[in-house]
């Protein structure tokens, strides 16, 4: 019984950890005066669900976690998984508003919307991400490359170890934003 009070405490005290966010603002600053404005999900993803793991790198610091991407039915979610279970954060995007959950530990500056930028332009479509991007703004896509360009100037590099993305190592690196992710594909793929 002592046990189970413990966990049943933990829970609670989780759950009271957590923040949940919805934002109405839906463009993510890229940099450089370079947008992503969010339009519907459908147009964007096809059907898909991919486990990861995503390793985070910035300012020398490592962070990693199996990360769960959903895209079905207009809508995209993206959970990253604590390693003894439960969420460490969750970000939802349906088309009306960005939805975002994730427990206090985390950095409160770090903004989950970036991390759905981060996905959509990993995965989208060229032709579909292009009209989500602000004029000017390019998608370059090389054999096992993508790089986000504006003013001649790469802002987004994405390097793929395969030609089908959705089952391909990534590294990605935002050279304005001093940041890298490295994917490794776990499961899943298109539905």
């Amino acid at each position: 019984m002592p046990k189970f009070i413990c966990l049943l405490i933990l829970g609670i005290f989780l759950m009271s950890c957590s923040t949940l966010k919805v934002a109405k603002d839906q463009s993510v600053d890229l940099g450089q005066g370079a947008f992503l404005y969010l339009k519907q999900p459908q147009d964007i993803l096809p059907d898909l669900q991919l486990v990861q793991v995503l390793s985070i790198e910035n300012k020398g610091k490592k962070n990693s976690s199996q990360v769960v991407l959903t895209s079905r039915e207009n809508k995209i979610s993206v959970v990253a998984l604590l390693p003894l279970g439960g969420e460490a954060f969750r970000v939802e995007y349906s088309g009306g508003e960005i939805r975002s959950k994730s427990m206090s530990v985390m950095d409160s500056k770090f903004d989950l919307k970036f991390a759905l930028a981060d996905i959509l332009l990993i995965y989208a479509e060229k032709k579909s991400l292009e009209s989500w991007l602000s004029p000017g703004v390019q998608v370059v896509d090389g054999d096992k490359t993508r790089d986000i360009v504006s003013k001649n100037r790469v802002l987004i590099h994405v390097q793929y170890s395969d030609q089908n993305r959705y089952k391909s190592e990534i590294d990605y690196e935002h050279l304005i934003r001093d940041y890298r992710l490295h994917i490794t594909p776990l499961s899943g793929g298109l539905l």
